[in-house]
């Protein structure tokens, strides 16, 4: 199956390998963060419209991908069907991510799949019912299609780079959560969380000194952040 460019205007090249850089911010407004991007020297400005984020992450029965992302292991990897709008209802462009990671540097491979309808009252399949009628992508493991639905997320995206587009940044915010088991999705998603923002600083290999001036010009720090691993324990799966 051919890999389409990814609709993420923040991934860059589809299947390049990149540096990403995270900054969890707590207990600061949203907009002083949004300033501090705004007014920073490296002019980033808005390069996309504000949109909500759906993801479903699927794991194994032991949750193998949550264990290897707590302890750090250096190669890892994220499985996630992503959509963009509203979370219930029908899902016109669907698209699998495999997000693997090794060390700091990380890479995204994108297969679309056929429109579905998540509906609470539905249990998810596991991943490889979600290809329906299409062959499988014989360059994915066989072994993935067995994996089941771990986790629900959604949050809001903003989208920045700088005018040479060397560097992308996003600013996520109003990060919510469901567990997708057993039975039926809970009718509401957990609290958000509503003064946490995750800022991510996007990259190629080679423009690593560059990333460290930028960085250092925030007022905030470079943390460890992965949304599955704080939904997971958001929601009391661990």
């Amino acid at each position: 199956m051919a890999r389409p460019a990814s609709a993420d205007p923040a991934a860059g090249a589809g299947g390049a390998w990149r540096y990403e850089r995270k900054f969890l911010v707590r207990e600061l407004d949203p907009r002083l963060v949004e300033h501090a991007v705004r007014i920073h020297p490296a002019h980033f400005r808005e390069i996309h419209h504000q949109r909500w984020i759906n993801n479903i992450y699927f794991d194994s029965a032991p949750l193998q991908f949550l264990r290897d992302a707590v302890q750090g292991h250096g190669e890892r990897i994220k499985v996630r069907v992503r959509w963009y709008g509203e979370l219930f209802g029908r899902v016109a462009r669907p698209v699998l991510e495999l997000k693997r990671k090794h060390a700091l540097v990380g890479t995204k491979d994108n297969y679309p799949l056929p429109a579905f309808d998540l509906d609470r009252t539905r249990p998810l399949p596991p991943l490889g019912a979600w290809f329906g009628d299409l062959p499988w992508p014989m360059e994915l493991p066989g072994t993935l299609a067995g994996l089941r639905p771990a986790l629900i997320n959604r949050y809001s995206r903003r989208y920045f780079a700088t005018p040479d587009g060397r560097f992308r940044l996003t600013l996520d915010r109003d990060i919510q959560y469901l567990s997708p088991a057993p039975g039926r999705l809970p009718a509401r998603p957990h609290p958000r969380d509503g003064l946490i923002t995750v800022v991510e600083l996007k990259y190629a290999a080679e423009d690593e000194l560059e990333a460290d001036r930028i960085t250092h010009r925030f007022p905030f720090l470079v943390t460890k952040n992965s949304k599955y691993v704080n939904g997971m324990m958001r929601v009391g799966r661990r």
